[in-house]
């Protein structure tokens, strides 16, 4: 038997993420209108983290129906991604998921009442480099490189940065970031007015602490991110991490 969710869930996790999809990189629409204005079109799946029945994918025997049934061990998906994660658990694991689910969820809460033109506000350029070779801090060494940039009218306050592998599930806050500048100095928490840019560099040695604790061998695929003062994220397109860039 098939624990599945019920339709009052199913509708819960469509709403709880303004009905996108959930993993990372894609956020597709997933309701819009049909040419018969008393119907909807839905693209949109209630997926179960952990699978609703044995020999699912990512099945869980530990958990009760009522659990495997529960809200939280939904992820709200578009179509193509549902079977996306089904079709590679071994990439796609629980651990990953929940990361999405509660991007997606906190994103969506950040969105609530505001315009269009407040959602907009504060997306700033994010840029990241791998393996660049910084004249900073002891020696010199590869690091990751953050390039930043404000084209908005409002200032934004840059409160924390990372660097992460999404589909692995691994995040690794940038603990010491140093502006490129000299002598170096720490660059966050920091205030970019309309149109101006900042630069930082970071270790590669948390990130790497992160690989090597999960037994991944690079090259892998990361973005970069930072946080801003309103708590929300802006990101990188993603890039090549491989182990080339971080022989120093």
């Amino acid at each position: 038997m098939r624990d599945d969710f019920s339709e009052q869930t199913k509708r819960a996790l469509a709403l709880r993420v303004a009905h996108r999809c959930s993993r990372l990189g894609c956020g597709a629409l997933t309701s819009g209108p049909q040419d018969d204005e008393s119907k909807a079109i839905n693209v949109g799946v209630a997926a179960h983290i952990t699978a609703a029945s044995q020999n699912g994918p990512r099945f869980d025997p530990l958990l009760t129906p009522e659990e495997r049934a529960a809200a939280a061990n939904g992820i709200w998906l578009c179509q193509n991604c549902a079977k996306l994660i089904d079709s590679d658990i071994a990439q796609f694991t629980i651990e990953v998921l929940q990361r999405w689910k509660i991007d997606r969820e906190a994103e969506a809460r950040r969105q609530i009442g505001r315009t269009t033109a407040e959602q907009s506000a504060r997306d700033l350029i994010v840029e990241l480099h791998v393996g660049e070779l910084d004249e900073s801090g002891v020696g010199r060494t590869p690091k990751f490189r953050f390039k930043l940039s404000n084209p908005n009218e409002r200032p934004a306050t840059i409160w924390g940065a990372g660097i992460e592998a999404p589909e692995l599930g691994i995040s690794a806050p940038v603990l010491k970031p140093e502006l490129l500048v000299f002598p170096p100095q720490l660059a966050l928490p920091r205030q970019i007015t309309d149109g101006q840019g900042l630069a930082f560099s970071a270790s590669i040695d948390y990130f790497e602490s992160e690989l090597r604790a999960k037994r991944v061998v690079p090259p892998v695929q990361v973005i970069g991110y930072v946080t801003d003062a309103l708590g929300k994220r802006h990101e990188s397109k993603p890039t090549t991490y491989s182990r080339d860039t971080s022989a120093g």
